[in-house]
């Protein structure tokens, strides 16, 4: 394994996800990435495998103790290391809706009930019913919108999906779960 200083330029994890974009980056070179630098002794990369192997054993169970355990990782990193396993994992699972029921419709657009103005939604689902994007198609007047089909089926064939479900609010609804 060569240390950061033995790389070629293209060959460093920040240079080469500039370069070739996050997906062309193996686990060890994207946490370098986050990392930054190493500390005395042990570089960037070196420190960074450290912590995959980590991950590997116990990845459920980790923790800031765990991390920080770790020579040539403090609090900060290991923090830092943590908030965003964090953030991704909110994402995912955010990502991971399921659209099974009309209440399942309501509780994704109940951000939408108090608008002054009509909006027009499409909910756009995977085959499975999962929950791609919520989109507004278009924001109308008081009570009314002006929607063509082109505009709600346009972005469901660029993006070759199943399924959608439309909704329109309106402030005369009462809509109730």
């Amino acid at each position: 394994m060569k240390s950061i200083k033995q790389l070629e330029n293209i060959d460093k994890p920040r240079e080469k996800l500039i370069k070739k974009g996050a997906n062309a980056l193996k686990d060890y070179e994207l946490l370098a990435v986050l990392l930054g630098s190493g500390v005395q002794g042990k570089d960037v990369i070196k420190l960074s495998h450290e912590i995959i192997k980590l991950f590997e054993e116990d990845f459920e169970n980790l923790s800031l103790e765990k991390l920080s355990s770790i020579h040539g990782l403090g609090l900060v990193k290991a923090s830092q290391i943590l908030s965003s396993i964090e953030l991704s994992r909110r994402y995912l699972i955010k990502q991971n809706k399921k659209i099974t029921c009309s209440n399942d419709v309501y509780l994704e657009l109940k951000e939408y009930h108090d608008k002054q103005q009509e909006y027009f939604l499409a909910l756009y689902l995977d085959g499975a019913n999962h929950l791609i994007q919520t989109k507004i198609i278009t924001i109308g007047i008081l009570n009314q919108s002006l929607v063509h089909p082109r505009e709600v089926f346009s972005y469901r064939n660029r993006k070759k999906m199943c399924k959608y479900n439309r909704s329109s609010q309106s402030p005369k609804w009462n809509i109730r779960s």
